[in-house]
């Protein structure tokens, strides 16, 4: 009766989480309490048996708070997940200007982050966030010059 108890505290926590990945670890939890394996419930949620195993442990541990990631070293964002959030999708829109539709280029991007949530960063560091909301770099292509092939031309 110990574990239905457990599994309708689980349901619960289940439906009020917002957290995407607590809301996984929970799911895990269920589905182990409902009888399937470890490797079972990993095939299911595509990660190794040792990292149900893992959430398992925590869990019996820990309870629902278990489930969620500790606080990790190192330097806090500079910009928030909200206002990250809100940035991407300003960008997600094609960009207007007086001559028209134009791609976002890192120095677009970091001017918009500096007017909306008053941070600068360097052009270099405006890639990672952007390589994130799915942006890839576009590298010039190496033109020849015409003078340059004729050149090459000559000396063969």
């Amino acid at each position: 009766m110990e574990s239905h108890g457990r599994l309708e505290r689980l349901y619960e926590a289940y439906r009020v989480e917002r957290d995407v990945k607590v809301r996984e670890r929970i799911l895990m939890n269920i589905r182990l309490l409902e009888g399937s394996l470890t490797y079972e419930v990993g095939d299911k949620f595509r990660c190794p048996q040792s990292k149900v195993h893992y959430w398992k442990v925590r869990y019996r541990k820990e309870g629902v708070e278990g489930l969620r990631d500790r606080p990790r070293s190192g330097r806090p964002r500079l910009l928030s997940k909200r206002k990250e959030e809100a940035i991407r999708r300003v960008i997600d829109e094609p960009r207007l200007t007086r001559e028209g539709v134009s791609s976002w280029s890192t120095t677009h991007v970091r001017e918009l982050i500096r007017r909306r949530a008053g941070v600068t960063y360097t052009l270099r560091h405006v890639i990672r966030p952007m390589h994130r909301w799915g942006f890839e770099k576009i590298k010039q292509g190496k033109r020849k010059s015409r003078r340059a092939e004729g050149r090459s031309s000559e000396n063969l």
